[in-house]
């Protein structure tokens, strides 16, 4: 089994990669990381993570980084289903990067449309 440690560093790479080139879509980004990694096969279906890792890392060059990556979260709020048609169908509402901030937000609806005990948190 591959260490799920090595996920949100991947992750912080990759979201790092993609602020740096906003216009580029998914799968074009990973494609060129795995490129710049190392990896020489048209189909980048079998790319191993440290090719990935380590492209992300060389498109990205040498810079300074003042907290560890994996040490950021962001905390999402969603919206469980009002009915049962849409059980399984959560909503995205939206992002805050402390978990405080979302709790006073998700306090905050008492009076919206939607019922605070309908919100719930994600860590991303």
């Amino acid at each position: 089994m591959r260490d799920p440690k090595r996920i949100p560093k991947l992750c912080s790479l990759l979201s790092l990669a993609w602020l740096d080139s906003p216009d580029s879509r998914l799968c074009q980004l990973i494609d060129s990381a795995a490129h710049f990694g190392g990896w020489r096969q048209q189909d980048i279906f079998h790319c191993e993570d440290d090719d990935l890792e380590k492209g992300l890392e060389n498109m990205l060059g040498p810079r300074p980084i003042t907290t560890p990556l994996i040490e950021k979260y962001t905390y999402i709020v969603m919206l469980r289903p009002s009915t049962m048609e849409d059980e399984g169908r959560y909503s995205y509402v939206g992002q805050w990067d402390s978990l405080v901030d979302a709790e006073k937000w998700i306090l905050t609806q008492q009076h919206e449309y939607h019922d605070p005990g309908s919100y719930f948190i994600v860590r991303d």
